[in-house]
C-alpha cells in the first residue's frame, strides 16, 4: 500500500451582521468533485512545498480564491483503490479564510459546482465520510474559539 499526504481547507467568509444582531453570518464552500460528490478543496504537496503553501495552492488552483490560514483543524485518513492499487491518502486540513465578495472561479477538470452553504446546510450534502469530521472542527473553531 502506498501512502499520500495532501493538504486542503474549509473555506468561509463572514458576511455582514443583520441589523440588530452583532455577529457575523459565517459561510463555508463545499465544492462538488468530478465524482459527484461534495467535498473540500485538497491536493498533493508539490516538492519543496510546505503543507499551508499546498492547502491555500489547492484552494486557488480548483475553486480560483486566495485566502488565509486561521487554524490548523487536523488530519483525515481515508484509502482507495485506483488501478489496481490501494493507497492511503492523509489529508491535512485548515480553516481558509477569504473576502466575503470573493469570486468562485472553478477547475472544470475537478469541479463540477460550488455553493456557499452554512454549517446546519452542509451537513445535509451528500459528502465523503472523512469530511463531516473536518467541518465539526472547523464550526467548533468559528464559533466557540476551540
Amino acid at each position: 500500500m502506498m501512502n499520500l499526504i495532501s493538504a486542503g481547507g474549509v473555506v468561509f467568509r463572514k458576511l455582514s451582521p443583520i441589523e440588530g444582531f452583532n455577529k457575523c453570518k459565517v459561510e463555508i464552500l463545499m465544492m462538488k468533485d468530478r465524482f459527484g460528490r461534495w467535498s473540500l478543496p485538497k491536493g498533493k504537496v508539490e516538492s519543496g512545498e510546505s503543507l499551508e503553501e499546498t492547502a491555500l495552492r489547492e484552494i486557488e488552483e480548483e475553486i480560483g480564491l486566495k485566502g488565509s490560514i486561521v487554524a490548523y483543524l487536523g488530519e483525515s485518513s481515508y484509502e482507495y483503490e485506483l488501478r489496481d492499487r490501494w493507497f492511503t491518502k492523509a489529508v491535512k486540513y485548515y480553516l481558509v479564510e477569504v473576502s466575503a465578495d470573493a469570486k468562485v472561479m472553478v477547475a472544470p477538470d475537478e469541479v463540477i459546482d460550488t455553493c456557499w452553504v452554512g454549517f446546519k446546510q452542509a451537513y445535509e450534502l451528500d459528502f465523503y465520510d472523512n469530511v463531516r469530521e473536518i467541518l465539526r472542527r472547523a464550526e467548533d473553531v468559528l464559533t466557540r474559539g476551540n
